[in-house]
Parts: structure tokens; C-alpha cells; sequence
């Protein structure tokens, strides 16, 4: 849903940059950004070191005044707070423990069951 939310915006050509990133209210590790090509076109000359090769829409977010963004907000309020990433020993603890609470359903969990599970959990 979240990504076709950020293609239906996209598709009405008055953004350039449709992003949930900033501000960010959905959990770390949630995230979707959609790029028009000419305005990344129009910006690749602003490139000013090799990490923007690396991240190629960090210089999007340092030119946000000069393109037509549309900010995604999370519709359950700010979870930016929650890390839903594995990128670490205890990261992957924390999915193993996910994974177990929400069963033989956890393939189909969107991060909405997670955050629930994790909120319901006594050994957080």
C-alpha cells in the first residue's frame, strides 16, 4: 500500500519527489521514495561528493526547495521511534522474536503486526 500510495501521487505529475522520509513518521527501515527522471536529471549536476553516487537521492533532500516533493506521512501517527532494520546480533534477536510471535502469519505481518507485537511484548 505504501508504495502504491507514493506511485498514485507520482502519477499525477505535479511532484517531482514523493518520499516518507522526511518528515519521518514511519518506523526506520519503512521507506519508499519515487524520483521523476527529469528532475533528478536537472539536479545531477549539483553532485557534490562521491556519497551522493552511493545515496543517489541524498541530494534531493539538500535541494527539497527546488523540487515539487510530497511528504508521506504514516497514517498510525509517528512511529519513527521503531526500528524495523537488521543490522546487528540484536536486531536479528529482535526479528527472531517477531518471527515467533507472529506465527504461521508472519509472512504476510506488515509492519503495522510488528510494531504491535513488539508493543506487546513484557521481555522488550
Amino acid at each position: 500500500p505504501l508504495l502504491e500510495q507514493a506511485a498514485d501521487q507520482a502519477r499525477g505529475g505535479r511532484t517531482d519527489f514523493v518520499t516518507n522520509l522526511v518528515p519521518r513518521t514511519f518506523p526506520y527501515g519503512v521507506a519508499v521514495e519515487l524520483v521523476r527522471v527529469a528532475a533528478y536529471a536537472r539536479l545531477l549536476p549539483t553532485i557534490q561528493d562521491d556519497s551522493d553516487r552511493e545515496h543517489p537521492t541524498k541530494m534531493l533532500y539538500r535541494a527539497l526547495e527546488s523540487v515539487r516533493y510530497l511528504p508521506l506521512t504514516c497514517p498510525l501517527g509517528d512511529l519513527s521511534g521503531h526500528t524495523l532494520t537488521v543490522d546487528d546480533p540484536p536486531d536479528l534477536e529482535a526479528f527472531e522474536r517477531d518471527i515467533a510471535d507472529l506465527g504461521a502469519d508472519w509472512l504476510a505481518a506488515r509492519y503495522p503486526d510488528v510494531i504491535r507485537v513488539r508493543q506487546g511484548r513484557t521481555d522488550r
